[in-house]
């Protein structure tokens, strides 16, 4: 029990099909949350038992590795489910987050929601059909409101509604075509339809179902 007691001896990891490695935080490992997972938390160990903080990640039936005192073991029928992304909002994107994307493209557009995924398995992004070129992670501590988010570089497109579409690890989230028009928009503000403070999807679908 001493040696499951010094930081590094117990780690654990999630590895998807690509081999892509997310890593947990255990009683002795910080894994990619960066902190420990104390006892007071939930987590412990013994010989017969392991409870660990999940690590950020994303995909479908990943495989369990456990490394104790340098030695490492896969185990066998044991696999792990993430959940699927869910798309939040994207800035620019509404007026209420100040303003709307140009159909020019080269736009930077930063998209939030929830798992979203890490770096290693950056999304897809299809905006209108299109692909947000060069998708970067951040993890958002220290930017977007303490939310994770990517950003990525939107392609030139015509004016109008557009679908979002977001493959994340093999798991996909789609937003149906939204209204992108402004001065529909403004309209539904100033009439009390559509609120800054409601989740973006169903402000744009109560906007569209009462102004069109």
């Amino acid at each position: 029990s001493d040696v499951l007691n010094e930081v590094g001896a117990l780690r654990v990891f999630l590895v998807d099909t690509n081999g892509a490695e997310y890593e947990a935080s255990t009683t002795t490992s910080a894994g990619n949350h960066g902190q420990f997972c104390t006892v007071a938390m939930g987590c412990q160990h013994d010989h017969t038992k392991i409870i660990f903080w999940v690590p950020n990640g994303g995909g479908r039936g990943l495989s369990v590795r456990v490394s104790i005192g340098g030695l490492e073991e896969t185990l066998s029928n044991v696999f792990v489910d993430y959940a699927g992304p869910v798309t939040g909002t994207l800035n620019p994107g509404t007026v209420a987050l100040g303003g709307f994307q140009s159909a020019d493209g080269g736009q930077e557009v930063t998209v939030t929601g929830t798992n979203l995924g890490q770096t290693s398995g950056a999304p897809d992004i299809l905006i209108g059909g299109r692909l947000c070129a060069d998708p970067k992670f951040d993890a958002g501590e220290a930017s977007f409101n303490g939310r994770p988010f990517w950003t990525c570089t939107t392609q030139e497109d015509v004016v109008g509604p557009k679908s979002v579409l977001m493959c994340v690890s093999g798991q996909a989230s789609f937003l149906p075509k939204v209204e992108s028009d402004v001065p529909r928009l403004l309209i539904g503000e100033l009439t009390g339809q559509f609120s800054p403070s409601v989740d973006l999807n169903y402000a744009l679908a109560n906007v569209l179902s009462r102004v069109v």
